[in-house]
């Protein structure tokens, strides 16, 4: 499901975004500029919460703070979701969403043979998200 292109693809972004969630993997300094970060707004409201109840609800809580922000935008630091003590699937949160609302990622890690990557081996937040088993278009 998943596929990686080049920023020169001849077919646009556009035409992608419309079918899959886009994922920048190596963004130009404008692009970072114009992200929304998201991360300070999440953390907020997750710590109204039980700590219980905060994997469970993440998706709603993003979907809120999504709702809020206009179409067509780009979102960068959502780090505070990879929380090892959540154990939540990051990818397929925000892959789900996308079918209700047009928006792209700048993802905060790398991508390595098709492989979506957060943190290091090393650290208990380390993520590997396959992403042929993702509704996603990663961008190079």
């Amino acid at each position: 499901m998943g596929e990686v292109i080049k920023k020169t693809d001849p077919r646009t972004i556009e035409q992608v975004s419309l079918r899959k969630l886009v994922i920048y993997c190596n963004p130009d300094s404008d692009m970072l500029e114009a992200a929304v970060p998201i991360n300070i707004v999440l953390a907020k409201q997750l710590l109204e919460m039980k700590p219980d109840r905060r994997a469970m609800r993440m998706e709603r809580v993003v979907q809120k703070i999504l709702l809020e922000l206009p179409d067509n935008l780009v979102i960068k630091d959502f780090d505070v979701m990879f929380n090892p003590t959540y154990e939540i699937d990051v990818l397929k949160i925000f892959a789900s969403l996308r079918r209700s609302k047009m928006f792209s990622l700048i993802w905060p890690g790398t991508l390595t043979d098709g492989k979506l990557i957060y943190a290091e081996e090393s650290y208990l937040d380390y993520k590997v998200y396959d992403i042929n088993y993702y509704d996603v278009v990663c961008v190079i």
